[in-house]
């Protein structure tokens, strides 16, 4: 008699975890309308501002849309965010910082040669021939985009990226505000542009 009762019960918990959406049952693989894909980087790489953009003082030269998906490694960085991007949000802050830090340039030197690659990684991250390599620069940067959100957990969400711009969570925290909300935009630009091609 005990078994049978052990049975419905169990089968009891299980509807119950599963209706109220349990994290242990509704965790897994990001949903296929969120998955980014190279085309998706792409259009977000044309509608991109320049950072200069970003802030209330521009440059004449400055320009609204950089047209950024034309550079030389655009497709190669694409390829290597989708490789590794949760979802489409996170591809594109890869995608904008990998811009506005280097545009998008493997070789480039920054900091006085103690930041390399695309994604501007410096040493303690990810060793410098290392760092030149899109595929392993976007999967050094996302650990520590991961870290940055956990350590500074209690910045706003917009500020968490401080750490990755200066190595704590306290410095940089407007620069990585103006760039979360580019980001943003470029979302929000996106999905409106892919809801009018959806409608008939």
């Amino acid at each position: 008699m005990l078994r049978p009762i052990l049975i419905f019960s169990l089968a009891v918990v299980v509807q119950t975890f599963v209706a109220a959406g349990s994290p242990a049952f509704a965790e897994g693989e990001p949903a296929a309308a969120t998955k980014p894909t190279e085309g998706a980087i792409m259009r977000a790489l044309a509608i991109l501002p320049p950072e200069c953009w970003l802030y209330q003082t521009k440059p004449q030269t400055c320009t609204a849309v950089g047209h950024y998906e034309r550079l030389k490694n655009a497709p190669v960085m694409a390829k290597a965010i989708v490789a590794h991007a949760r979802d489409l949000e996170e591809a594109v802050t890869i995608a904008a910082w990998s811009v506005w830090e280097a545009n998008m340039v493997t070789t480039a030197l920054g900091d006085h040669g103690k930041s390399v690659g695309p994604l501007q990684l410096q040493a303690h991250v990810l060793p410098a021939e290392k760092a030149v390599d899109p595929e392993q620069a976007v999967v050094a940067w996302l650990n520590l985009k991961h870290r940055a959100e956990v350590e500074c957990a209690r910045n706003p969400e917009s500020e968490r990226l401080a750490l990755i711009a200066s190595g704590n969570c306290f410095m940089g925290r407007m620069k990585v505000a103006h760039r979360a909300g580019a980001v943003s935009r470029v979302l929000a630009t996106l999905q409106h542009g892919e809801e009018r091609a959806e409608t008939p």
